[in-house]
C-alpha cells in the first residue's frame, strides 16, 4: 500500500507539470504551479497563526477552487480538513464544533456572516477565522476577543509572499 499523504502527491505532480491545467472551473483554467502557489500561501498563514500539527481547519467555502486550495493548504500545513455544508446548518455544525473543537475556519466573504449569526449559537467558539477571497487574493484574519471576532493586524501576513 503506498502510504504517500495527498499534498506530497500533488506536490511531485507540481514538480513535473507545473504548466499543465490542473483544474478547469467556470471563470477559467488553473495551472498546477499556482493552485500550488495559492495552497502554499494558505498554509504559510495557518502556521503563522498558530497551527500545530494536526490541529483542525474547518472550511466553509460554495467555489470548488477556493476550497480545493485550502484543503491543500491545510494538508501542507499539517492541519485536519473538516469540510462544512451549508445544507447541515445550526445543528450540526454545533455538535461538530464542540465534539472536535476546530482552532480554524476558513471560509468566504459571503459566508462571514452566516458564520457569525450561527457562531454565537454554539457553546464552543472558534478561535481564529480567516476571510479568503480568491478574487483579488486578499487574506483578512480575526481572534476571539471577548466574545468577538476582532481583525488582526493586516501588516501581520503580507497578501505577497
Amino acid at each position: 500500500m503506498d502510504k504517500r499523504v495527498i499534498h506530497s502527491v500533488f506536490e511531485n505532480i507540481v514538480s513535473e507539470y507545473p504548466n499543465s491545467i490542473a483544474l478547469s472551473h467556470s471563470k477559467g483554467e488553473v495551472t498546477y504551479a499556482t493552485l500550488n502557489k495559492k495552497a502554499n500561501r494558505i498554509a504559510d498563514l495557518l502556521v503563522k497563526r498558530g497551527l500545530i500539527k494536526g490541529d483542525v481547519v474547518s472550511v466553509f467555502f460554495e467555489d470548488r477552487l477556493q476550497q480545493l486550495e485550502v484543503v491543500i493548504g491545510t494538508f501542507k500545513s499539517g492541519g485536519i480538513y473538516l469540510p462544512l455544508d451549508s445544507k447541515y446548518r445550526e445543528k450540526h455544525w454545533g455538535v461538530l464544533f464542540e465534539n472536535i473543537q476546530p482552532k480554524f475556519i476558513v471560509l468566504s466573504e459571503d459566508k462571514k456572516a452566516d458564520f457569525e449569526a450561527l457562531n454565537s449559537k454554539f457553546e464552543y467558539t472558534i478561535p481564529e477565522l480567516i476571510i479568503y477571497s480568491n478574487e483579488n487574493e486578499n487574506i483578512r484574519t480575526y481572534s476571539i476577543k471577548e466574545g468577538a471576532y476582532v481583525p488582526n493586524d493586516p501588516l501581520e501576513f503580507l497578501s505577497e509572499n
